[in-house]
């Protein structure tokens, strides 16, 4: 009676196979009071971000109208399309056996250098999956749960940018969705949301204190030292 049954993952890589992707064990997981925090906690573990390894109910998928949006709008559609997905969710099968075998080639659409704008499609992303939740009717998630999944989802499209230049770039294409950028800032820097990420990422004192200052000067729109920073540059 699950809603979404996963299975493990066998990785063909270049460099070689890896046998088991997910870090994930058997078992039936009940999400009666859907709670995103901890929903996140298991994505990439037990809960997939990929949709290539799990069986989906059509009814479900019809009733919410659920599809796969265009790659140049949110970049990882395979998360976004889980994410809304779980909301309806009320039982899920966990199988660690790997069942799918996922072949990974160089030069491959997923393994190409990200195109512009990768950090304004996670921004979207997430203004999508808060819309989704809020028009369907599901639990209302706190607004420090989309502020601390945008933070993540910024920090890890920085990860793909090769410097400073290009990263100050990316930051001013998110104008289109300043407001909402702006106010997950805000939740990071005085709410839940930053303690969240001081606490996952273990910032502490001058750590804490220096990630609130970058979120600061981005508020500002001063984006030349949070992208020196990050980029490690003096």
């Amino acid at each position: 009676k699950a809603d979404i049954v996963t299975c493990n993952v066998r990785a063909f890589k270049p460099e070689g196979i890896k046998e088991r992707v997910m870090d994930m064990r058997d078992e039936v997981r009940d999400f009666s009071d859907p709670n995103y925090f901890a929903l996140y906690d298991i994505f990439g573990k037990q809960a997939s971000i990929f949709a290539c390894n799990s069986l989906y109910k059509m009814e479900i998928i019809k009733k919410y109208n659920l599809f796969f949006l265009a790659t140049k709008l949110v970049l990882s559609e395979d998360q976004l399309f889980n994410l809304c997905y779980y909301a309806a969710v009320r039982r899920a099968c966990y199988i660690d056996k790997p069942l799918y075998n996922y072949v990974i080639r160089t030069g491959s659409l997923s393994r190409k250098e990200p195109v512009k704008g990768i950090l304004n499609m996670r921004v979207t992303l997430v203004m999508i999956l808060k819309d989704f939740i809020d028009s369907n009717g599901f639990k209302k998630q706190p607004a420090s749960f989309y502020a601390f999944l945008m933070w993540q989802y910024f920090v890890n499209g920085c990860g793909t940018i090769s410097n400073k230049e290009r990263l100050i770039s990316e930051i001013k294409l998110i104008e289109a969705n300043k407001k909402f950028f702006n106010s997950c800032l805000r939740k990071l820097l005085f709410g839940k949301a930053g303690r969240t990420i001081a606490k996952t990422n273990g910032l502490k004192l001058k750590a804490s204190v220096h990630f609130r200052l970058m979120l600061v000067l981005l508020l500002l729109g001063k984006y030349e030292k949070p992208a020196q920073a990050y980029m490690g540059e003096k």
